[in-house]
């Protein structure tokens, strides 16, 4: 559904260089916080390096910025950090993003967990 409900004269499109920021917005933002979802990839780092980081944000989301990928990342402390991707191949990337650019850092690939159904609710739902 269009933003606003009349259309934008031809006259002024060819005046104006607006852009939508649909396909642009995830080069430049990101969400801080621990995902609660459980279904994203985790890749852990830590190490006294991220203790030094002056700018942490501004250190993972160049990573995540050279991935061509939106940051989603939760730091915890001083010396940890959990980075959050959608695929497999884009921890995979990252990963080595990181080896390469920080030889000395101390980087985990944390496995999946599966949520458990310990209200015993049927697949389907109740009926």
């Amino acid at each position: 559904m269009p933003l606003f409900t009349t259309g934008m004269s031809s006259e002024l499109k060819t005046m104006s260089s607006y852009k939508p920021l649909d396909n642009y917005y995830e080069s430049f933002t990101y969400i801080t916080g621990p995902d609660f979802t459980q279904d994203k990839y985790t890749l852990e780092i830590s190490g006294n390096i991220i203790k030094n980081w002056q700018y942490k944000n501004e250190i993972l989301m160049a990573c995540f910025s050279e991935l061509g990928l939106f940051g989603r990342w939760h730091c915890l402390g001083d010396m940890n950090a959990f980075l959050y991707f959608k695929k497999k191949m884009q921890l995979e990337n990252a990963k080595s993003w990181f080896e390469r650019k920080y030889p000395g850092m101390v980087i985990w690939t944390v496995e999946k967990i599966r949520r458990r159904n310990s209200f015993r609710i049927p697949r389907g739902g109740w009926k």
